[in-house]
């Protein structure tokens, strides 16, 4: 059994409050029950029916959507999201008595990590910060604007009564605000009742994203602006609401902010960290205004204007943190005894809640983080980042359909406090391609010439042990060129020969420039013919035997080495043969082609496939890229066969693969005498605009094993008039093992010098071939 190490991140379920566009009741009501969530400070509010809805669903990658509010609009938007349901939460997990867990005394408890444990530990804390407890009056002004920026939890059930069960972390005397007088600058100060569920959450941050901490200007009877303010904070923005009617309450406040925002920057001698954040729909004349009112004027050089309108969450500007609440490493075990893998995860344990509920089990999320996936060759637990699969995965991985969550960086499942270990199942890798093609409305079925591929790679040991395709020589040994002879068996003279493989024109050796390939380990620093022939033997490509005659018919037959006896039986006349006569009239052992390659069918194409996958996934530098050889495309108007399929789960992630978009790369392969031909571009065209519909990134590649025809680069000059840079390789890319040691040996630069992306192999094929 193997076993790995990972890591484990327990953090808080985000969760999407489905609010009424427009009203400001549902923002209060979303405020007052974030205030007693773990991490309900970074839940976002979504405004149903609104043009951004969507974009925040995604952009903050919620696991689960809640209507603070029963409204039919809702459930059909959350019908829409039927991927981040939960059956054991239910659609009113929050306080509900019917879906909701009850405790021994017959009352609702939360079934979401609540902040229980984190108000136990402040506490306890020696050094901690006294939490204001602000209190206003219902019909205030900014009533709505207190309970956004502070938190409310004075509406609570009675088994929530936070100040009777944690009273010292609180100041003994409320703070009495109201829109009058001048706001307390010990709001700004000291944490609220909304930032109890922050408390001791490390924030994992996107470096690629706006991050501009200060102050939101704008109006308290705006939905808009107070919603815009609740999700800057949400996606972990420290910032401050300015109402403008109200400027002058706030001018202590604005100033602070604003102070210690500049001696911030100043301190970590950077660029512009601070911001005024204000609606696309107000005029930039008004906030300077606003801005002179506040008194901030003079500190214009130093902070960033910053218009929220609907691009702002589009997923490229904002990027929202994660909150965390403890990391572990833990030794994960692989069991692939009796069929597929299987790991088994133990699962820390999480302190008890202070409340000392017998049967308190409350849900979080546990984020799985994996380095490698070398324990389960074939399979992957680095699923795409394609949250309308969480279903699917859920089937596969967990064995349960709405636990899973897939997020930019890894996978999440929803755990409760009283589970020890979770068991997954990885991902086989066709199938994983298959149901990617599936959401496209694409059908997909192993083709005649990729199972023939898939078995020859797997014969090979795997597509490193394809290498030894790379020798011109090898590739004429197995599918000797038109016109030339094609016998049955053959010596191992003559295919050492024809492995060294002599230039007609300038008498020079193709196989000088594979001395150093390295097919397997060996002693001496060169690689040689006998050792390349004898590769393809030990892969059993290639049958040893001896051609026997019988002295009683005369007639030759073959033998193969583990049907080679003493005393034979001749096949067309039953005569016995003795095989020691045979060797005295010198008889030498002959090779005869066997398997896969013994047929005279070009195995399909399965030498230029596998020689062009392993040019994929050496040349990236990504060994964790998932590949599958040629499909059957079948459904939306395509049926075609694709040569090869490549999967990058997390393209552009970086180096841990984090924050990646799945992309595909469509390849057509030909050997020497074939041609890629307008209907091959056109079925591959059709796929992936069918592919890239359903936020998948594809590349379409072209490869042969000699060079391309004039129509051929015709035709990919087409491509790139429409858009579409492809990927090309011919026997120059495919036979080195340096992907571009040709060109470099020639002096030819190229536009990227080191290639790590199916982007940068583009860019150079167009440098390369079509300019």
């Amino acid at each position: 059994m193997a076993s790995f190490s990972l890591d484990i991140e327990y953090r808080p379920l985000r969760i999407g409050f489905c609010v009424r566009d427009g009203s400001i009741e549902d923002l209060v009501e979303a405020a007052r029950l974030n205030t007693l969530l773990c991490g309900g400070i970074y839940n976002p509010v979504i405004p149903v029916g609104y043009a951004s809805d969507e974009a925040l669903v995604k952009l903050f990658n919620v696991d689960l959507l809640y209507p603070v509010f029963q409204n039919p609009e809702f459930d059909r938007f959350i019908e829409q999201h039927h991927y981040l349901a939960n059956s054991s939460l239910g659609s009113k997990f929050l306080w509900s008595n019917d879906n909701g867990w009850v405790a021994g005394d017959g009352e609702t408890r939360l079934r979401v990590l609540d902040i229980s444990r984190q108000m136990e530990r402040h506490a306890k804390a020696s050094n901690r910060r006294a939490i204001i407890r602000p209190e206003w009056a219902d019909d205030d002004p900014l009533a709505a604007v207190f309970a956004l920026s502070y938190g409310d939890f004075s509406r609570a059930p009675r088994n929530y009564d936070v100040l009777t069960t944690f009273p010292k972390p609180f100041y003994k005397i409320p703070l009495k605000i109201n829109s009058h007088n001048e706001i307390d600058l010990a709001l700004l100060q000291n944490p609220a009742p909304i930032h109890m569920g922050s408390f001791y959450l490390d924030l994992k941050a996107s470096h690629a994203s706006w991050r501009y901490d200060g102050l939101y200007l704008g109006d308290h009877h705006s939905f808009r602006d107070l919603a815009n303010f609740w999700n800057l904070r949400a996606s972990g923005i420290e910032i401050a609401f300015i109402p403008f009617a109200f400027s002058e309450q706030y001018k202590k406040i604005a100033q602070r902010c604003i102070e210690w925002l500049v001696r911030r920057k100043q301190e970590r001698k950077s660029q512009r960290e601070g911001a005024l954040w204000y609606s696309a729909d107000v005029a930039e004349e008004a906030i300077h205004v606003i801005a002179h009112e506040l008194g901030i004027v003079e500190q214009r050089g130093e902070v960033l204007q910053c218009r929220v309108d609907d691009s702002l969450w589009n997923g490229f500007n904002l990027r929202p943190v994660t909150p965390m609440i403890t990391r572990h490493s833990v030794i994960a075990n692989v069991d692939n005894k009796f069929g597929p893998p299987r790991v088994v995860i133990p699962l820390p344990k999480t302190p008890p809640s202070v409340y000392g509920w017998p049967y308190s089990e409350q849900h979080f999320c546990a984020s799985i983080h994996l380095s490698g996936e070398y324990e389960y060759e074939g399979y992957t637990l680095q699923p795409p980042h394609l949250p309308d699969l969480n279903e699917w995965y859920g089937w596969k991985i967990l064995y349960d359909n709405d636990i899973f969550r897939v997020s930019p960086d890894g996978m999440s499942f929803i755990v409760n406090t009283g589970e020890s270990f979770e068991r997954l199942y990885p991902l086989e890798y066709t199938e994983l391609i298959a149901e990617i093609f599936k959401r496209s409305g694409i059908a997909t079925k192993a083709s005649q010439a990729g199972i023939i591929a898939n078995h020859l790679i797997k014969q090979m040991g795997g597509l490193d042990g394809c290498r030894v395709f790379k020798i011109p020589g090898v590739r004429k040994l197995i599918n000797p060129p038109k016109g030339t002879q094609n016998t049955d068996t053959i010596s191992r003279g003559e295919a050492q020969s024809i492995i060294t493989d002599k230039d007609p024109l300038t008498k020079t050796r193709t196989f000088d420039a594979h001395k150093s390939l390295t097919i397997q380990a060996r002693e001496k620093p060169d690689l040689t013919p006998e050792d390349a022939f004898s590769y393809l033997v030990e892969k059993r490509l290639f049958r040893p035997g001896i051609e026997l005659r019988c002295p009683s018919c005369g007639l030759h037959q073959w033998i193969g080495i583990k049907d080679v006896k003493e005393k034979q039986s001749c096949e067309y006349c039953e005569a016995g043969i003795d095989l020691m006569s045979q060797f005295k009239n010198s008889a030498i052992w002959e090779f005869r082609k066997s398997g896969l390659i013994a047929k005279k069918n070009n195995q399909e194409g399965a030498i230029p496939v596998a020689l062009t996958l392993w040019r994929f996934l050496h040349a990236t530098h990504n060994h964790n890229l998932i590949y599958s050889t040629a499909l059957n495309l079948t459904g939306s108007g395509i049926e075609c066969e694709t040569d090869l399929v490549i999967l990058d789960t997390h393209y552009g992630g970086g180096v841990l693969r984090k924050g990646g978009v799945p992309a595909i790369v469509l390849g057509e392969v030909k050997s020497n005498a074939d041609e890629i031909d307008d209907k091959d571009l056109e079925n591959l065209m059709k796929t992936k605009s069918l592919l890239e519909a359903k936020n998948v990134r594809v590349f379409l590649a072209f490869a042969r094993t000699s060079d391309f025809t004039s129509e051929e680069i015709r035709r990919f000059k087409e491509l790139v008039s429409k858009g579409i840079r492809p990927i090309l390789f011919t026997h120059k890319e495919l036979e080195p093992y340096d992907l571009y040691a040709h060109y470099r040996n020639k002096g030819t630069p190229l536009p990227r010098a080191h290639v790590s992306s199916f982007e940068d192999l583009a860019i150079n094929s167009e440098a390369i071939y079509l300019f």
